[in-house]
């Protein structure tokens, strides 16, 4: 760690060493003592307001913690973000190891997507990538070696040239999607308890992560969804155009659960919504938004399919109240 902080020179077989510590399951108080170590070195920097809470959010994403909890002391609150922020460039580093093989570190590209924002990346090899909302997708500056491999926290559609000699595979939380060359959506956001991938051309293959024999063959329209809590897979056939239209700027769920639609809604309008406990957030609901609606008329939308409910903004919350009875679907 030393070495790292002070941005000395280390031979391969030293690095390999020391990735290959950082990603063992033991030796874990070592680590953390190592990871407040090198806080304390950078304890004194200059660090913009801007860049801790953007480090602050990316580690986030990565490490599956809510975005929502109370507020820590000041003092205490800058060191998480250093700890946290630390851990979060060591993982991007672990990525580029695979068992015994080592790789010759290349540059990498972050693209952090807010809320209420969308982005488009064109990546070296010509395939494109729409990021969602709410996501991190980080990829090489060029491919090397005989893979194309990107990094995915959050959703993103991808257009994929293909190329027989050189598979594209998306790591995505606890899964890999692999492909030649395909159009595919997948939603991997770290505070959801299951992971998606829906193809809508092409086939791809989905398994656990390192673990291709395990695999999952899809074809155009699967929808599949794979549950964290009891790491089962469930395939569906779907109409694809439910899961693309983000890309477009619109919303539709067809039969989605209100707590995933309004998720979704905070992502896409950049608000957060508080509700009561009376609000049921396992009812299943139908609706679409168009490119140009606001989020007061979602809101609208919204009073009128759950029904005896009261909705009313301040700034960007969003209070979700129950007047009682029963609501409409």
């Amino acid at each position: 760690f030393l070495y790292i902080s002070e941005k000395r020179m280390i031979s391969p077989s030293a690095r390999l060493h020391l990735q290959r510590w950082l990603i063992n399951t033991q030796d874990i108080l070592e680590k953390d003592e190592a990871l407040f170590l090198l806080w304390g070195k950078f304890a004194d920097d200059i660090v913009s307001e801007e860049k801790m809470y953007r480090a602050l959010h990316i580690a986030k994403l990565n490490a599956g913690i809510s975005e929502y909890k109370r507020i820590l002391p000041i003092h205490i609150f800058y060191k998480c973000v250093a700890v946290l922020f630390v851990a979060f460039l060591i993982g991007w580093l672990m990525w580029s190891v695979r068992k015994d093989e080592f790789v010759m570190p290349i540059e990498m590209i972050e693209c952090y997507v807010p809320y209420g924002r969308r982005d488009t990346v064109r990546l070296s090899d010509g395939s494109e990538v729409f990021v969602n909302s709410g996501s991190l997708f980080v990829y090489p500056q060029h491919f090397i070696g005989d893979k194309r491999q990107v990094y995915l926290s959050g959703e993103a559609y991808f257009k994929v040239v293909r190329d027989e000699k050189l598979p594209f595979i998306v790591h995505a939380g606890m899964l890999d999607v692999k492909v030649l060359g395909t159009n595919f959506n997948v939603e991997s956001y770290p505070d959801c308890n299951k992971i998606t991938a829906t193809l809508m051309k092409g086939t791809i293959k989905v398994y656990p992560y390192g673990c291709e024999e395990g695999c999952i063959m899809m074809k155009p329209n699967d929808h599949l969804v794979y549950c964290i809590s009891d790491e089962n897979f469930y395939l569906y056939q779907t109409d694809p155009q439910e899961y693309m239209a983000w890309i477009y700027g619109e919303l539709y769920f067809n039969r989605q659960s209100l707590s995933s639609i309004l998720k979704k809604i905070e992502r896409h309008y950049d608000v957060l919504f508080v509700y009561d406990d009376n609000i049921n957030l396992s009812e299943i609901y139908t609706m679409k938004f168009g490119k140009n609606e606001t989020i007061e008329e979602v809101m609208e939308v919204l009073t009128l399919l759950i029904g005896n409910i009261t909705l009313y903004k301040d700034d960007n919350t969003i209070f979700l109240e129950r007047k009682g009875g029963v609501g409409n679907k």
